[in-house]
């Protein structure tokens, strides 16, 4: 089974050169790592190659920069896309892998060929490399089980970043044309799609050392203090309004499970942003009452806290 990393670059100077050295220190070494740049202005792009032409294993590094600046997203599908693999691994440029990540997921995708997309568990550093835990996402047990995950999961419980993430080159070639049309986050998008199959299944171990700090996308969710801010809240809520916005708007893309959870979801969510835009505690309540198979009792209670806050 031939193996690919596909590692999104953009301004990762400071963190990329301790991930790549996890890639090539695997128990099972990818046979291609894919690095695709969306026009770092940082060195990162030239530290990449350099790294390459020095290291034992740089000839498996394959160097890509983009002629324009697509996005987050889009820069992995196209790093995703120039991999040569049966097997392709999504790869932040910030974050460190466990020594036996590939191998274990390889061995579970061996096991089981019906998966077509398989998550990890993670843990969380800072941008030190210091462990911590996260209220809002506590560690799974790590039990080396592994489960299915279904349609209504993905939508309304997302917990399995894209740096977690490995799906066969299969099922890339039968949904790259639909994901790529969808404007939400890619992680979403291929977990959704792979959970609409019946293919998407995550391992209980911790495999992955996922990195939150002040200049990735994520570097604030984990604080609790700002999980309980008012503005915090409206901007994530709202922000995870128009992800499903996006989805909604393909829904035929996904099964009609996906669809109609896609649906009620967005519905409890609107409501809570409304709560919060109006300080209200009836809309609140009534997201509450509205939400059965949606609602987060934590969440729930974060917004009417934060409707207190004054930020």
């Amino acid at each position: 089974m031939r193996i690919a990393v596909a590692m999104a670059l953009y301004n990762g100077r400071e963190y990329v050169e301790r991930q790549l050295d996890s890639l090539l220190a695997q128990t099972v070494a990818p046979d291609q790592i894919v690095v695709c740049d969306d026009g770092s202005m940082d060195g990162s792009a030239e530290f990449v190659c350099a790294y390459a032409q020095k290291h034992p294993l740089g000839e498996r590094i394959h160097f890509a920069q983009n002629g324009k600046k697509l996005g987050y997203a889009q820069n992995f599908y196209r790093a995703v896309t120039l991999c040569r693999a049966d097997l392709v691994f999504l790869c932040d440029q910030d974050d460190l892998w466990k020594p036996e990540k590939i191998e274990r997921m390889r061995d579970t995708f061996l096991a089981d060929p019906s998966i077509s997309l398989l998550a990890c568990g993670h843990t969380l550093i800072d941008g030190e490399g210091r462990s911590f835990t996260s209220a809002r996402y506590p560690d799974s047990p790590g039990t080396g089980a592994v489960r299915r995950v279904s349609e209504r999961e993905v939508v309304t419980g997302f917990r399995w970043p894209g740096m977690c993430m490995a799906m066969t080159a299969r099922f890339w070639n039968e949904v790259r044309m639909d994901a790529v049309q969808i404007d939400a986050p890619h992680d979403r998008v291929l977990a959704l799609l792979a959970a609409s199959r019946g293919a998407m299944a995550f391992l209980d171990a911790p495999l992955a050392c996922h990195r939150r700090h002040g200049d990735n996308s994520g570097g604030e969710e984990h604080r609790a203090s700002s999980y309980l801010r008012r503005d915090f809240k409206l901007r994530e809520l709202r922000t995870s309004r128009s992800w499903l916005d996006a989805q909604i708007a393909r829904s035929e893309v996904f099964s009609p499970s996906a669809g109609e959870a896609l649906r009620q979801y967005r519905a409890y969510v609107n409501l809570r942003v409304q709560a919060l835009e109006k300080r209200s505690p009836l809309l609140l309540a009534r997201a509450w009452r509205e939400g059965e198979g949606c609602r987060s009792v934590k969440g729930l209670a974060a917004d009417l806290v934060s409707m207190c806050s004054f930020r």
